[in-house]
């Protein structure tokens, strides 16, 4: 007795089956037709936008020792000090460091927290994040409602940015959608 392959009745059934349905495979060189979409159909939910609208953000810019409000933050850099290292932080491959002391208040009716993300060093092309690490000179705390906080930050900056313009860019999480420039030099 000769035995047929597993595949053999498979095939069988398959093409046994698409005769039954009434279905038929074009040969080559019929046109395969597509049947056409139905344009009257209407969608069932309102097209979303691809893209959401932009939040409009309240942005100030002021120099170094000047008062910046927006939203309901204040922010004044009172000093910013070039040196090699401020307390563990140090400079490395030739740069410097930048601590920027600075007061900032909260006017709304809620505490607000600021991290060092809020913070970034900018010279146009390139930004930075604070330094982390030594708490006293790390931008994050609470901002208590109706108060304020002193804050000091260290940036790193490289030997390329020795004489780029700096500015500060303050772009909290909390508290509205506000952006303070700080041109620093």
């Amino acid at each position: 007795m000769r035995r047929h392959p597993y595949w053999v009745p498979m095939i069988t059934v398959l093409i046994a089956g698409a005769a039954l349905a009434g279905c038929a495979l074009p040969r080559a060189d019929e046109p395969v037709v597509a049947e056409p979409e139905d344009v009257t159909a209407q969608p069932s939910e309102p097209a979303v936008p691809a893209v959401p609208p932009e939040i409009d953000t309240e942005t100030v810019s002021v120099e170094l020792g000047e008062e910046a409000t927006a939203g309901p933050w204040m922010l004044l850099v009172r000093e910013a000090e070039f040196e090699d290292s401020f307390g563990d932080l140090s400079a490395s491959n030739g740069g410097t460091l930048l601590k920027l002391e600075m007061r900032l208040a909260n006017s709304s009716a809620d505490d607000l927290m600021v991290t060092p993300t809020d913070f970034t060093l900018s010279d146009g092309t390139t930004s930075a994040l604070p330094m982390t690490g030594v708490p006293e000179l790390t931008p994050e705390r609470a901002v208590p409602a109706g108060g304020s906080a002193e804050l000091t930050a260290v940036f790193s900056i490289s030997p390329a940015q020795a004489e780029a313009p700096l500015d500060l860019v303050f772009q909290p999480a909390e508290g509205g959608a506000v952006s303070i420039a700080v041109d620093i030099r």
